[in-house]
């Protein structure tokens, strides 16, 4: 399923649900987004089921099409494929136009071509709602680009009004391709942090993940892939780019990761030219990356019931386990026999993390913060980080009661379902953060 890197599901969860969907309904869904973007609205008539087309024949999609873009603008973003039914088996895309938001919606015949086209309004509920804590007048927003030798992400630039040698944040993206705004449904955790901590007067870089904005290129050459190239690269060119903002200090730059990117943080750290001042890690854990995902397994089967299907994929999940973890994993060995189908690259690069131990030998102050109500990152995992770094000095951990993976309030789903509700990070945990960054200042 090594298409999955670049279909826009931006976070493992949805990752690990999306298993059993066919991988040819998802690649032709990726491809009429594609196509749409790009202008070419006519031939997505080619994904259409022979029915369909005669409904709606290639000139009149077309038609239709101009006229959407007439009304609302230029088609601007594709989002994330969404699995919305599995019989019958329906995705949807999210559609931003310049003055529109809507939802595609595709369904599936059993040969998993298109059998229906729906474009229907995003409602005001599937849209992300401003933080009641933040400031519009105490922050101003700029564009950047973050270079790592031919890659170039689009970043955004988050300042306190008049700041001076401001503290600033760099924010490194969890799992999976994802935008600047860690975006997933209806929330956005990177910026409600950016504006939640400028308010209070911390600036924050925040960028797309090269796996959102190069996943053709990725893919074309993905047996080259590894953690180093997906996150921790650009992470460390983001760093350098704080250099040439002169409102700030480079003395004063925090690493800020979420999920993946807080387990890879002190890497990042070691790693930088840029000097960093401490680390905030959010929904970390120290488990093994292909242990955090049977986990997942796990409990998406337990979902189910336990199936005798669902029991078979577990026993195969837990046989790609084995493998990403075998020190001696042939790079030559099929992707279909690692987990969620990444090459042999991917998984000897992880190898080379000590997620525990980097942490433990990093000089650095460290602030850890867990949801309470994260299953992905569930309380016995939270509490087997913290022991790991009992007896650490200059290490600070909180839990929050009822948040979930992203720090927000938990809906009582456990579940990827908790993600499907609008919500904003706690300001709690933003506050937290504020007066932990001002401490190491002092």
């Amino acid at each position: 399923m090594r298409t999955l890197l670049i279909l826009g599901l931006l976070l493992l969860s949805n990752f690990l649900k999306a298993q059993t969907t066919p991988v040819e309904a998802l690649d032709r869904a990726r491809r009429i987004g594609q196509q749409h973007l790009a202008g070419a609205h006519d031939s997505v008539f080619v994904e259409f089921a022979a029915a369909l087309q005669r409904k709606l024949q290639r000139e009149q999609l077309n038609l239709i099409w101009k006229g959407l873009e007439t009304q609302w603008g230029p088609l601007e973003a594709v989002g994330s494929i969404e699995l919305r039914s599995r019989s019958p088996l329906q995705l949807s895309l999210p559609l931003r136009f310049a003055r529109q938001q809507q939802r595609l919606l595709l369904e599936f015949d059993s040969a998993h071509r298109v059998t229906s086209y729906l474009l229907q309004p995003i409602n005001e509920e599937d849209n992300w709602r401003y933080p009641a804590y933040g400031q519009r007048e105490r922050y101003r927003e700029f564009s950047m680009k973050v270079r790592t030798d031919t890659v170039v992400l689009p970043a955004i630039l988050t300042l306190p009004l008049n700041c001076r040698r401001c503290p600033m944040v760099v924010m490194v993206h969890g799992f999976g391709p994802q935008d600047k705004d860690g975006s997933l449904g209806p929330n956005k955790i990177f910026k409600d942090l950016a504006i939640g901590l400028a308010t209070r007067g911390i600036a924050s870089l925040r960028y797309d993940k090269r796996s959102l904005a190069y996943g053709p290129e990725l893919m074309e050459d993905l047996r080259r892939l590894t953690v180093f190239t997906e996150t921790i690269d650009d992470a460390v060119s983001a760093l350098a780019l704080t250099r040439s903002i002169k409102e700030i200090d480079s003395s004063r730059i925090f690493v800020l990761g979420h999920g993946q990117g807080a387990m890879l943080a002190a890497t990042i750290a070691a790693n930088s030219q840029v000097p960093v001042r401490g680390l905030l890690l959010l929904s970390s854990a120290t488990q093994t990356m292909p242990d955090l995902i049977f986990n997942q397994y796990v409990h998406l089967a337990a979902e189910n019931g336990f199936t005798a299907e669902e029991r078979a994929v577990l026993r195969e999940q837990e046989k790609n386990k084995q493998r990403a973890l075998n020190p001696a994993l042939s790079f030559t060995l099929s992707q279909d026999s690692l987990p969620l189908q990444l090459p042999a690259s991917y998984w000897r690069s992880w190898q080379r993390i000590d997620l525990g131990g980097s942490l433990l030998q990093l000089p650095q102050p460290v602030w850890v913060g867990h949801g309470a109500a994260d299953y992905q990152v569930p309380p016995e995992l939270a509490l087997a980080m913290k022991q790991k770094l009992m007896g650490r000095p200059k290490t600070t951990y909180r839990s929050y009661k009822g948040l979930n993976h992203f720090l927000m309030p938990s809906t009582g789903a456990y579940g990827p379902k908790d993600y499907e509700k609008r919500n904003n990070v706690a300001e709690e945990v933003i506050r937290d953060m504020d007066l932990w960054i001002r401490e190491q200042l002092r």
